[in-house]
């Protein structure tokens, strides 16, 4: 996956400094819908391992694919109330 998917898919850059995180740069991507966030990787940790997504607390998800991550926000945006 690419941060070009992030970016189409109207996910926000989110960017945390060294001053906040107390350790170095980095970014990461959002995107809320509804009460639900799903959220990047960092650019570091994407560096290492390519680019995933998640939805936010969630431990066990992790998605990898654009396609799915397409499908994922496809649904979650049809299906919510908001």
């Amino acid at each position: 996956m690419t941060e070009e998917i992030f970016i189409n898919l109207d996910f926000v850059k989110e960017v945390v400094t060294a001053e906040m995180s107390g350790d170095s740069d980095f970014y990461y991507y959002s995107l809320d819908i509804g009460d639900i966030t799903i959220m990047s990787n960092s650019d570091d940790q994407a560096k290492e391992n390519g680019w995933e997504a998640f939805i936010f607390e969630s431990m066990t998800l992790k998605i990898r694919g654009e396609g799915d991550l397409k499908d994922l926000v496809r649904i979650v945006r049809n299906n919510t109330n908001v």
